[in-house]
């Protein structure tokens, strides 16, 4: 054929799987049922325009796409296709035409396939969306998007190439879809380029970090949910203050680095790593209560500040090597498998409740504030390695508490009311408040009277 035109009302109805060969212009308004044979198209300098769905096709000439082109099978050929001002390309399969030129204003190339996985041709791109239901599309090079990126449906993996956007563009990721970073040789960033006003992650998509090698977690976006994984030890570092409305997720072997920035994580946190730094997981502006779980985790400092609360658990050691505070809500201890150790303060102006006596428990210094409660709903047993002051509320419950520190005090405004106090061989205390010892006072260590400080003893003394 040479040109082809279909006018409205018109209808090519192609219902055998026979090839053809078109040298002009094809122009569709009206119907067009294409078959499944191969449509090549060796003309120089022609047209699609109008909207034409064709499951083959093969360009072997030069050709301007100016309407709306589907390829639900194959786009390939020798040839050159151009994209027209506002026009779009629907790929619904494999892709390997030698030049595909994307870069006109306003055209857009959509990824549709909803039946397999696709190859994302490394190219320039003006807008490139990606719809793709249950199924991954894989980047075969780095790519730029002059444009809007956006994720309709699906997983967009960059295979180790890089996403160059642009600040004007507008990158888009809606509910249920997936970004992955990375591949275990190649640490490729968050596409770059496009500002945090015009980036819009919904809660429910999820943005994964999964090189083996060190990564950049950048603080532009704010993420649905985040995801670190690995398949060896690594570290990933933050390079800003971050926000995380959904969930986040540290992989076992991960190393979630804050830099000295703080990671407002809205939703939950799964860590079966570790998470470091100066700065601070801080737990805040939630709809619901948070869930704080993992396995063998490694946290640095947390804060949990929002009047919603939070329930924590782990199975294994979890290791606080920093801070723990709680400002707002209540933060619910439950079961620790092995241990809970809290190497730093422990201030409490919120509320502190440990419901469960599984699990050692060892704490630094515990400072509960005039709005806080130290809350123990079971008979637990606690170790303590440094100060502690009441100025609020401390429930202890019928536990034993060993205090281990050296040159440590115990102070407040309010009573520290423990029944059943032991020191430890090494430990040296001095009480400058009120301590109420109702059942047995026991160790080997040395407790000393400050001034105007206030000793009852209703229990057993069993000291060295």
């Amino acid at each position: 054929f040479s040109d082809v035109l279909i006018n409205a009302g018109g209808l090519i109805d192609n219902t055998i799987a026979s090839s053809y060969s078109v040298s002009g212009n094809f122009q569709n308004d009206g119907a067009i049922n294409a078959g499944t044979g191969i449509y090549s198209f060796t003309g120089i300098g022609k047209t699609f325009s109008g909207t034409i769905s064709i499951p083959s096709v093969a360009v072997t000439g030069t050709y301007i796409n100016n309407g709306v082109l589907s390829v639900s099978t194959a786009l390939s050929g020798t040839g050159v296709l151009t994209q027209g001002i506002g026009s779009t390309l629907n790929i619904g399969g494999s892709v390997t035409i030698i030049t595909l030129d994307a870069n006109s204003s306003g055209n857009t190339i959509v990824y549709n396939s909803s039946v397999a996985n696709q190859d994302v041709l490394a190219t320039n791109y003006r807008n490139l969306s990606i719809d793709k239901a249950g199924r991954i599309a894989n980047l075969l090079g780095p790519i730029t998007v002059n444009g809007n990126l956006t994720l309709t449906n699906g997983t967009l993996n960059d295979a180790g190439f890089q996403i160059s956007g642009n600040p004007t563009g507008v990158f888009t990721m809606t509910a249920g879809t997936s970004l992955t970073i990375g591949t275990a040789a190649s640490p490729t960033t968050f596409p770059s380029g496009f500002t945090n006003g015009n980036i819009s992650l919904n809660n429910a998509s999820t943005v994964t970090y999964s090189s083996d090698l060190a990564q950049t977690v950048s603080g532009v976006p704010a993420y649905g949910n985040l995801s670190l994984t690995s398949t060896v030890g690594v570290t990933k570092t933050l390079s800003g203050a971050t926000t995380i409305n959904g969930n986040i997720n540290i992989g076992t072997n991960n190393t979630l680095a804050d830099g000295g920035f703080t990671l407002t994580v809205k939703g939950n946190a799964v860590n079966n790593g570790t998470y470091s730094g100066a700065g601070k997981i801080y737990f805040n502006g939630g709809t619901v209560s948070h869930t704080i779980t993992g396995a063998n985790p490694t946290w640095g400092n947390i804060e949990l500040d929002d009047i919603l609360g939070a329930s924590w658990s782990a199975t294994g050691t979890t290791s606080i090597t920093g801070n723990l505070t709680v400002t707002n809500g209540t933060l619910t201890a439950g079961v620790f498998n092995t241990a809970l150790i809290v190497s730093g303060n422990t201030t409490v102006s919120g509320t502190l409740s440990f419901t469960s006596a599984t699990g050692t428990k060892t704490f630094n210094n515990i400072i509960v504030n005039s709005t806080g409660a130290f809350n123990v709903t079971v008979a637990e047993a606690f170790s303590v390695n440094g100060n502690v002051q009441n100025d609020g509320l401390f429930n202890a419950n019928t536990g034993v508490y060993t205090l281990a520190g050296a040159g440590k005090t115990i102070s407040g405004v309010n009573d520290v009311s423990i029944p059943s106090l032991t020191f430890a061989v090494t430990s040296s205390y001095t009480n400058n408040g009120t301590v109420n010892i109702n059942t047995a006072l026991a160790g080997t260590g040395s407790l000393t009277q400050g001034l105007n400080a206030v000793l009852n003893l209703g229990g057993t003394i069993a000291a060295g």
